[in-house]
């Protein structure tokens, strides 16, 4: 499974996971044991929610999930990845309250609540194109770092 790449796919993937979940008991039996979530607002700016190893991976969909959770998807390589994007919000924080109850009202409509060790973040920007603009800076630079020589390679991750 390749990761995410972009903020857009991310929030695709927890689209998708809104989507999957009322019609799959497998993977609503699944939900309280997902400790880290991440969390974006709706059109309608309601919270969605989505697991760190459902959303962390591109083009995820309930049936990749259940066939290959339990061999080799890993939430640590996942949340990795997902922190360039979103940011934790503490437990002292009121949002982390909201984003708390939303999860759970989120969750009891299956049976669920969420684990006791639940992390929840929220995605850095408000427009999903504006994480699209510095993703397509960064592969730019990355494109012209493959034309330099290795001594100026050096000298700009000295200076990072």
């Amino acid at each position: 499974m390749k990761f995410a790449t972009s903020a857009t796919q991310v929030i695709s993937a927890i689209e998708n996971f809104g989507h999957d979940v009322p019609n799959n008991k497998a993977l609503q039996a699944r939900l309280s044991f997902a400790r880290a979530w991440y969390a974006v607002k709706s059109q309608t700016g309601s919270w969605m929610f989505g697991p760190s190893k459902f959303i962390g991976y591109s083009d995820m969909n309930a049936a990749k999930y259940l066939a290959t959770s339990d061999k080799g998807l890993d939430g640590r390589k996942t949340e990795a990845i997902l922190q360039q994007w979103f940011t934790e919000i503490p437990t002292s924080e009121d949002l982390h309250h909201e984003l708390k109850s939303a999860l759970f009202d989120y969750l009891s409509q299956f049976g669920k609540v969420p684990s006791t060790k639940t992390r929840i973040s929220i995605i850095n920007c408000d427009l999903p194109d504006e994480m699209e603009k510095f993703n397509k800076i960064a592969d730019l630079i990355i494109e012209v770092s493959k034309l330099l020589p290795a001594s100026s390679l050096s000298r700009i991750k000295a200076s990072i």
